[in-house]
């Protein structure tokens, strides 16, 4: 198979998924259009990422799209969002060249429909253009029905990795836990990560609990402050604001934690889930988080109701049953083994083969 990736940034989060398929593959090229923001830098991203031989950067504005080069290979495409992308989804369409689509579920909410007809006219370009649509979650899938695109030409294909660098516990982390158990979050601090809500429930039910603390790693949005909300509720002694882990090491917080939650108002996926799962650790996820489908189910973590800060205080009370945690935690695991990018680079080659004869 010649496989060509279209993607705007290079990901850490991607580079194992590539990499197993620039193994499965006869030819195998990414494209980068874009370089890693400064947003995605103070996350703790690798701003300077190291590119494979399979990867190349490539200006947008002054690239020329080659019909006679391209013709020879299968295209995946991330969306509608860039003028590359556009131009590219009417070149390949205009001249049948075989292309695909994969994305995440839009932004709910009136960005949605602010931008519906951008969404009609990219279904009727998969519907009759496209070889299919590959849709990151369930979540995802139902988004694109809403655009408009034929269930039959949607297949899932979900963000995946085959490890994590493994670390020490994080030391900052382990000091102030000082024999505690910890809840962990990952993320920005901001409103749609569902900060607010978990700060609330957390103290809503162990507010001077000695037993339990909560960790927040990552960068505060400018406007946002947290801390006063953890002031205000009396709860400074049991919550860390640990700032940013760089993603190399972004182990060693998981490691030090007993608890995952991500209670995002709204997240396309959350690969943050797929870490925490591959490091061990329960998982509560609210069910705006496209992963809450596919990596909590019942026997390692709980999801509750976005917004329903009563709820999610009730799922953080569940893990005070050790065995609960212990029982959690292998589950986690044996949940991860069969989430891998080996797994679903094999799945990838095996829908493409299956749109290509159909």
């Amino acid at each position: 198979m010649k496989l060509v990736i279209w993607m705007n940034q290079p990901s850490h989060h991607q580079a194992q998924f590539f990499d197993e398929l620039n193994e499965k593959c006869e030819y195998f090229q990414v494209y980068y259009y874009d370089k890693i923001p400064s947003t995605r830098s103070e996350m703790g991203w690798n701003k300077d990422f190291q590119i494979k031989s399979y990867e190349k950067y490539i200006d947008h504005q002054e690239f020329k799209i080659n019909l006679d080069e391209l013709k020879n290979y299968i295209h995946i495409l991330p969306g509608y969002g860039h003028s590359l992308l556009l131009k590219l989804r009417k070149e390949f369409s205009k001249n049948g060249i075989k292309w695909i689509h994969w994305s995440e579920n839009a932004t709910p909410g009136w960005k949605w429909y602010l931008s519906c007809y951008r969404k009609f006219i990219h279904a009727h370009y998969i519907n009759n253009f496209a070889l299919g649509a590959l849709a990151i979650g369930e979540h995802a899938k139902n988004d694109f029905i809403k655009w408009g695109v034929k269930s039959n030409k949607i297949e899932i294909l979900p963000y995946s990795f085959n490890s994590l660098i493994s670390k020490d516990p994080d030391n900052e982390i382990i000091k102030f836990k000082a024999g505690r158990k910890a809840f962990l979050c990952i993320g920005v601090l901001y409103p749609r990560k569902g900060i607010d809500l978990l700060i609330k429930a957390f103290a809503q039910s162990y507010k001077n609990d000695p037993e339990w603390c909560l960790v927040l790693v990552g960068n505060e949005k400018e406007g946002y402050n947290y801390r006063k909300l953890v002031s205000d509720l009396g709860i400074e002694s049991q919550v860390l604001f640990r700032g940013v882990i760089p993603a190399q090491n972004i182990s060693s917080a998981y490691y030090a934690c007993e608890i995952f939650v991500l209670p995002s108002r709204y997240d396309g996926w959350g690969m943050v889930v797929n870490e925490a799962i591959c490091c061990g650790l329960p998982v509560i996820v609210s069910d705006a988080v496209g992963a809450s489908t596919h990596l909590a189910t019942k026997d390692n973590g709980l999801i509750f109701k976005s917004e329903n800060i009563i709820e999610l205080a009730n799922h953080m009370k569940a893990y005070d049953n050790h065995e609960l945690i212990i029982s959690h935690s292998l589950n986690s695991k044996k949940v991860f083994e069969s989430f891998t990018s080996t797994f679903f680079s094999e799945k990838l080659i095996n829908v493409i083969n299956m749109w290509t004869i159909r």
